[in-house]
């Protein structure tokens, strides 16, 4: 299961030796990346400071990176804000940035990037996470929640269609979604109402995990039927 194995890679985290330079921190990660080697990506990270929540979001991110069409690795600037504050928390990165992994690729046909920042301590280069502290009233918080479908990967992965209904600042959005087994959609969200999921190959088996903040709120037995597998959730 996935899932499960990214949460072990969290748990524990050993380091090799750090990256001497930022062209070193590039290449071992454009590396693990094409390998989708999710622990090699793990291990370059510094996570002094970084909460389990924030570690989650952080392999989620990671996970999902495997899945696209890599067109390009390349060392740049950071373009986005380093420090803010939502809802009463300050987010800011763990360490001081000197640069960024910047990371193209293709999905469903459109090109996009990601930026995955870096810094300097006294024994290397690591890439850098986010740190989270109170400064304001506590508010309500929305939820990172995880949505995959894991099952059958080889010889041939099972498919599946299905859907999920999640409320947003109280409103319910449906989404659909379908594809093979592995796939992990990350949503941002007040709660999960509602998810169904039904497995569409001749061959294979498919199973539903959900997360919140890196908690598991359900798994489901693996199916190799096509009776349809399905969550309710509460607001």
């Amino acid at each position: 299961m996935r899932w499960v194995l990214i949460l072990a890679l969290l748990t524990g985290v050993a380091h090799a030796a750090a990256p001497a330079s930022n062209k070193e921190l590039q290449e071992r990660f454009q590396a693990a990346l094409a390998e989708k080697d999710l622990r090699a990506m793990v291990e370059l990270y510094d996570w002094t400071g970084v909460s389990k929540e924030m570690r989650n979001t952080t392999a989620m991110m990671l996970d999902e990176l495997t899945r696209k069409e890599i067109k390009s690795v390349a060392l740049g600037r950071v373009s986005q804000k380093k420090e803010a504050v939502v809802d009463g928390i300050r987010y800011r990165p763990n360490l001081p940035l000197a640069g960024a992994i910047v990371v193209a690729f293709t999905d469903k046909g459109a090109s996009d990037k990601v930026e995955i920042p870096y810094g300097k301590k006294a024994d290397g280069f690591y890439l850098s996470s986010m740190t989270e502290e109170q400064v304001g009233p506590a508010v309500p918080r929305s939820h990172q929640f995880g949505i995959s479908v894991g099952g059958t990967a080889a010889p041939r992965a099972a498919t599946f269609t299905g859907f999920y209904i999640v409320t947003v600042k109280g409103k319910d959005v449906r989404k659909e979604f379908s594809g093979q087994a592995g796939l992990t959609r990350q949503v941002t969200a007040d709660a999960v109402r509602y998810c169904e999921v039904r497995k569409t190959s001749a061959d294979g088996s498919i199973y539903l995990l959900i997360t919140s903040d890196g908690k598991t709120l359900y798994e489901s037995p693996a199916t190799e039927t096509g009776t349809p597998i399905t969550y309710s959730g509460t607001r």
